[in-house]
């Protein structure tokens, strides 16, 4: 299912985070969020999940304006994995893969489900643990394991691999683009460049707010606008024999530097 946001608005209180974004993402592909940290992308995935109002555009779902949809029409359509949860409540993790069933109810199959969502996740042998006992990744892999119990056709992740040791970093992505070959469509916001660039097909640069620049992963990590949007400067290898960019941040001579402002100042980057 293709979801479009079309010249999108939206923000907190006074503030306006978003400014007349145009984003697309369509079924088979995963799309990966790249900003610094404010530049909207977790704001422009509520915005897709209709968790923030929109002050200006429209949000479409294979074509139907998501704000027309109620929350559990939402839920059959839209799955989100956000950076961090704390239940108010010592909910087993079970219960919390189980809440990716809610807008299925009833589930026939609802314990095969749990246990085949849990075994991808890699968290099948925590499923009687309370989800508060878990370490931060655990905690991730849950979430994760939830989203793929909701069996939505769009997936929304905001940074699904944090607090992930390298390992689940890459089987989490694994899991996630087998997804997206299966029919899905996902939209990762995302830190790790080298991630991005591993396993996703296209990417969106955000910046203040606004779409910087857009196109496959590896046009946007070869565009002089990473340097500008993240305030660094990068080394860029291909990897033998694959299309497959490695970016490497050029460090400062010393460490004093790093106290300083960032390498490229917004404003001051000529490419």
């Amino acid at each position: 299912m293709e979801i479009r946001a079309i010249g999108i608005s939206a923000g907190y209180g006074s503030k306006t985070v978003l400014h007349s974004v145009d984003f697309c993402a369509i079924p088979g592909e995963v799309v990966a969020l790249l900003g610094p940290n404010g530049s909207g992308k977790t704001t422009l995935l509520n915005c897709l999940a209709k968790t923030v109002k929109l002050r200006k555009g429209e949000v479409l779902l294979g074509g139907r304006n998501l704000h027309s949809m109620n929350q559990k029409e939402v839920a059959k359509r839209v799955c989100v994995v956000p950076q961090f949860e704390n239940p108010c409540f010592d909910f087993t993790v079970k219960e919390v893969v189980a809440m990716g069933l809610y807008a299925h109810e009833p589930v026939a199959d609802a314990n095969e489900r749990i246990q085949s969502a849990a075994e991808s996740a890699c968290i099948a042998h925590l499923l009687n643990r309370t989800f508060d006992q878990l370490s931060g990744g655990e905690k991730q892999r849950v979430l994760v394991a939830r989203a793929v119990a909701q069996d939505a056709p769009i997936m929304l992740l905001d940074e699904p691999t944090a607090h992930m040791d390298v390992g689940f970093q890459v089987a989490t992505m694994s899991l996630v683009s087998t997804l997206a070959r299966q029919g899905k469509t996902v939209v990762a916001a995302m830190h790790d460049l080298n991630l991005a660039a591993g396993f996703a097909d296209r990417a969106v640069l955000l910046e203040r707010g606004r779409v910087a620049a857009e196109g496959t992963v590896n046009a946007v990590l070869q565009s002089g606008e990473i340097e500008r949007a993240f305030g660094a400067a990068f080394d860029r290898v291909a990897l033998h024999g694959t299309d497959r960019l490695v970016l490497a941040p050029q460090t400062p001579p010393t460490l004093h530097d790093y106290r300083h402002p960032p390498i490229m100042p917004f404003g001051n980057y000529n490419p």
